[in-house]
């Protein structure tokens, strides 16, 4: 009978406010510009060299200070030198990430996270009738960030935010008028994602 207690006591000592934690629903709104190579050579820019992304987010508020969810991201993004005819462009990102949010200062509560996730990075041309669709895809291995949420009134805040992804294409998959090949691997190098914005939350 006395592990059960010391097993609750221990909970409670641990984790403070477990009874408040709650689930939050958000929604950020920037722009990402990006940095380093797609592959070996290759640099970001002379394919899809910026992005505006829009991102949606869950978390749950598993310590007082301490959130956990997941998050997707989609953006429109800007194409550089390698396009020939009309191009366009898309960044697609799923993943998992945590914040933590430290006290509040004159109404703003800064915090800061840390996430990592899957990305996909298509690239489409067309030409005289033809074609070409690329699609890059690998891990994010970490995403750092940070802001503040400015209150709004008891469930809502809104604030600005920044953040700075790291990440690395593994996949290569073409289809093109000669036909498809699906699964291709690059040569691995790295990128980054610069991101600039604006971020509000509801807790639920």
């Amino acid at each position: 009978m006395k592990k059960p207690l010391l097993l609750a006591l221990l909970a409670a000592a641990v984790l403070p406010g477990a009874a408040r934690a709650q689930w939050s629903l958000g929604m950020r709104l920037g722009y990402a510009h990006a940095a380093g190579n797609a592959v070996k050579g290759s640099p970001m820019s002379d394919g899809v060299k910026s992005q505006v992304p829009v991102q949606l987010e869950g978390a749950y508020r598993i310590l007082p200070h301490l959130d956990v969810g997941a998050y997707g991201a989609y953006g429109v993004a800007q194409v550089g030198s390698l396009c020939q005819g009309s191009c366009s462009a898309s960044v697609l990102r799923l993943g998992v990430q945590a914040a933590w949010r430290f006290a509040e200062v004159k109404r703003f509560t800064p915090w800061a996270g840390a996430g990592a996730g899957y990305e996909w990075s298509r690239y489409k041309t067309s030409e005289g009738g033809d074609t070409l669709e690329v699609t890059l895809h690998g891990l994010e291995l970490l995403q750092l960030q940070g802001g503040a949420d400015w209150k709004l009134g008891e469930r809502f805040t809104v604030g600005p935010f920044a953040s700075l992804a790291f990440g690395r294409y593994s996949k290569l998959d073409v289809k093109s008028p000669l036909g498809d090949s699906n699964g291709g691997t690059p040569s691995k190098t790295a990128h980054a994602w610069l991101t600039f914005g604006v971020r509000g939350t509801c807790s639920l």
